[in-house]
């Protein structure tokens, strides 16, 4: 039997029980595999230096953090996959699957939104400093003592 979207919009379908034979096994366990070792390959080349630097910190903070919860997220699908493979009751309905995805699905939203909102941010700072130019003895000028005044 193919596999058909409409039928996750069934909830019978869904909290059934017994589901029986993962009929795309190979595939789920491919896709949970694959997952979990992109993410942690891009978690690996994200902490090295020629990537780390240059990328700016807060950008880097949030693609470390999606793919730290993708991870995470892959490591309990394929958890999953292997407990509906073991058909071991309440741990094989096919909910778990579909949740697991839908949490993937939004982490990947709100990065994309956070990392969106950085972005404006960055254009809103660079719109507000294009009047006035910042020479690099401003920032410690502040520091020094002040000139004392002639009686």
């Amino acid at each position: 039997m193919p596999f058909d979207p409409i039928r996750l919009l069934n909830l019978n379908y869904l909290f059934d029980t017994n589901p029986g034979v993962l009929e795309i096994q190979s595939t789920a366990y491919g896709v949970a595999v694959l997952s979990v070792l992109l993410s942690g390959l891009l978690l690996f080349l994200l902490s090295k230096d020629f990537i780390k630097y240059s990328l700016e910190r807060r950008k880097r903070q949030i693609i470390s953090a999606f793919l730290k919860n993708n991870l995470l997220f892959s490591v309990i699908l394929l958890v999953i996959v292997f407990l509906r493979t073991q058909l071991t009751g309440f741990l094989s309905l096919r909910i778990w699957g579909v949740i697991v995805l839908l949490l993937m699905l939004v982490n990947l939203i709100l990065t994309l939104l956070k990392l969106r909102q950085k972005v404006q941010e960055k254009d809103l700072i660079a719109a507000a400093q294009t009047g006035e130019r910042v020479t690099s003895t401003d920032n410690y000028q502040k520091y020094l003592p002040k000139k004392k005044k002639k009686k």
